[in-house]
C-alpha cells in the first residue's frame, strides 16, 4: 500500500489553514500546517513533503522569500503559491522562482482538488523521469564490465561516438 502524499501548508490565516487541512485530508493527503513562515521553512527542512502551499503575504516574511529559501535547499520542491491579492507580477515572480502553480483566495474546493491531483501526478512523473535518466546514465557508462582493458575502453568510446547523432550529414 502506498503512503498518502504529505503536504505542508504555510499561511498566517488560521481559518484558511483549517480549511486546507480539512479539504486536503478529505482528498487523501496528510497535512502539516504552520502559521509562521520561518517555522514552515524549518518544518520543511526537517521532514519530507510532496507539496507545499505557501501564502504570498505573511507578516514576518513574504511567500516569495519562503519559496526562495525552500528552493535553495531543495530545487526539486513542488510549491503552490496562494494569495488574496493576485497580480500578474506576483504570479510571474512566484513562477520564476519555481512555484508550480498560483492560486487565488478564496480557494475553490473543486479547483483545489484538480490542482492537487495534477501537481502530485506531475511530481510522480518527474521523479520517475529522474530515476530513468540516472539508470540510463549508469547503464551507458559501461560500469560493471569485468576485465576492461585500455583497448576495450577505446573500442567502447569509438562505439559511443559512432552511435551519437552527427550534425554533419553529407
Amino acid at each position: 500500500m502506498k503512503n498518502e502524499p504529505r503536504v505542508l501548508a504555510i499561511d498566517d490565516d488560521e481559518l484558511l489553514l483549517g480549511f486546507l487541512k480539512s479539504a486536503l485530508t478529505e482528498f487523501g493527503v496528510e497535512v502539516v500546517i504552520s502559521q509562521s513562515a520561518k517555522e514552515g521553512i524549518r518544518i520543511y527542512q526537517e521532514s519530507q513533503f510532496d507539496l507545499i502551499f505557501v501564502d504570498y503575504m505573511m507578516p514576518e516574511m513574504n511567500g516569495v522569500e519562503v519559496l526562495r529559501q525552500i528552493m535553495a535547499s531543495d530545487p526539486n520542491a513542488f510549491c503552490i503559491m496562494m494569495t488574496g491579492n493576485a497580480s500578474i507580477e506576483s504570479a510571474v515572480e512566484a513562477m520564476k522562482l519555481g512555484a508550480v502553480d498560483y492560486l487565488t483566495k478564496p480557494l475553490d474546493l473543486d479547483h483545489l482538488e484538480i490542482v492537487l491531483k495534477k501537481t502530485l501526478q506531475h511530481k510522480s512523473q518527474t521523479e520517475k523521469l529522474r530515476l530513468l535518466e540516472a539508470q540510463v546514465t549508469q547503464l551507458g557508462s559501461y560500469e560493471g564490465l569485468i576485465g576492461v582493458t585500455p583497448l576495450l575502453w577505446t573500442m567502447l568510446d569509438f562505439l559511443r561516438n559512432a552511435s551519437a547523432p552527427s550534425i554533419f550529414h553529407s
